[in-house]
């Protein structure tokens, strides 16, 4: 989790991220389970065993710190007021949201309702969009990747044919790589699909035009340059 901005943060949400990230990065890595981080945080950070459960519980549902989502509520509150607020689903509704997330199956509850509301002018509460994706579309978040349209299978092929003609040794090579991340690289991890699908969710998309962070490594037959 980038913690690079939480100087930038009063300390009440600084507090947060520093807890989220702990635990993040101890269960990501496999290094200490869920009860250990809690307890560790439970004396290091003075948060209580129910509230950092609660904001880990709210991270791994939104994919965002509990914080984050309170300011995307306010959100919610002008959609209500814009929009026609309803309770009733009907047909139309469940293939709109059906729609709305087989195009962007990385999108959150918030992000869903959002878009629902651009486009078929019905608000609805973002815990109806979740009941329609589990019980009327069987639904369920499941872990995603991304793959680039931009990746060309022919263009790689030809790759390595020019590798076999070319490199007599490995130590003539160099390496050069990149990756992107957007600032909202932390809630993709998941991505919505039929129940019980196996091997995740691959997101194959050309890259957005917004913001992205960019690092580029450089090795060699000795390792990184």
């Amino acid at each position: 989790m980038t913690t690079a901005l939480s100087k930038y943060l009063p300390f009440g949400k600084k507090h947060q991220m520093a807890v989220i990230a702990f635990i993040d990065d101890n269960v990501s890595t496999h290094t200490l389970n869920l009860r250990e981080c809690i307890n560790i945080v439970k004396d290091s950070h003075r948060v209580s065993h129910r509230t950092a459960y609660r904001w880990w519980k709210h991270y791994q549902q939104w994919g965002e710190l509990p914080f984050e989502t309170k300011q995307k509520k306010k959100k919610m509150k002008y959609l209500s007021r814009r929009y026609k607020r309803t309770s009733i689903i009907t047909e139309q509704v469940v293939q709109a949201v059906k729609q709305i997330v087989d195009s962007h199956p990385e999108y959150y509850l918030d992000e869903i309702v959002s878009k629902l509301a651009e486009e078929q002018h019905v608000h609805l509460s973002m815990s109806s969009v979740e009941r329609i994706l589990h019980t009327k579309l069987d639904y369920s978040l499941q872990v995603c990747y991304e793959s680039a349209l931009q990746r060309d299978q022919l263009e790689r092929q030809r790759f390595r044919d020019a590798l076999d003609a070319l490199v007599h040794n490995a130590n003539q090579l160099i390496v050069i790589d990149e990756v992107h991340k957007d600032k909202s690289a932390s809630r993709r991890r998941k991505a919505w699909g039929m129940r019980n699908h196996s091997g995740g969710m691959a997101i194959s998309r050309w890259f957005r035009d917004e913001v992205r962070y960019t690092m580029i490594a450089a090795l060699d037959i000795d390792g990184f340059i």
